[in-house]
């Protein structure tokens, strides 16, 4: 068991396929996050998985009381469930929701491609708190790097010119040179806090020019 907390509005969801070369390590990165989901979905695009599974682990976390006390053990669900047939990103969160089993106080999801690992233990904590800080934005994007936590690929894109424009150079090394910015007109999925609200009013994934046309806030957080 390890000391860490347990986000219970968060559930996160990794869709994987048949190359799995770097599910594992993304798997691990997700497990040692300082604010863990309450519940990590695993949507399997592969066909493997024909029937639903479910697991849990327990977690030790920091006792609330100020004069310290015992941890509390709280738990995090894991469960594995089909997505076959996706053929993108977006049908494949959608196809594993439909078998997914969600608590009620998850009120968001924190959406990793197999090979989108958290480059460290304070990502999902990151993206909670600037969702507290904006509640009303439609989505939460991540900075992209690469797989080696070096080059930078992304910090959401802007609208000019009849198109969307990024403000980086691919692979430029991120020297925190674009973290002060946030609104933006459109993030990368991966990464993404996604809140349920947001969904629910989306007919697929395929949502960002529709918000901020209708005044919704597309934010880019600082991490990755």
């Amino acid at each position: 068991m390890h000391r860490q907390d347990v986000e219970e509005s968060v559930a996160a969801v990794i869709a994987v396929g048949e190359d799995m070369q770097y599910f594992d390590r993304t798997v691990q990165a997700v497990l040692k996050q300082r604010v863990l989901p309450s519940v990590l979905v695993i949507a399997d695009c592969s066909g493997q998985t024909t029937e639903p599974l479910y697991s849990a682990i327990e977690v030790l976390t920091p006792s609330t009381t100020h004069k310290g006390g015992f941890p509390h053990v709280r738990t995090l669900q894991i469960q594995v469930v089909r997505a076959k047939g996706a053929t993108s990103f977006g049908a494949a969160i959608e196809k594993a929701l439909a078998y997914a089993n969600l608590p009620e106080q998850v009120k968001a999801l924190w959406l990793l491609h197999d090979d989108s690992r958290p480059r460290d233990p304070e990502c999902l904590d990151t993206l909670v708190q600037a969702w507290r800080n904006a509640p009303g934005a439609s989505i939460l994007g991540a900075k992209q790097v690469g797989w080696d936590g070096e080059g930078l690929h992304g910090v959401g894109k802007y609208s000019g010119r009849h198109q969307t424009v990024s403000l980086v150079v691919d692979g430029e090394p991120d020297q925190e040179q674009y973290d002060a910015r946030q609104d933006v007109f459109a993030v990368s999925l991966a990464g993404a806090l996604l809140p349920l609200s947001t969904l629910k009013k989306a007919l697929r994934y395929r949502f960002m020019v529709r918000k901020l046309r209708g005044g919704h806030r597309l934010l880019q957080t600082c991490l990755s």
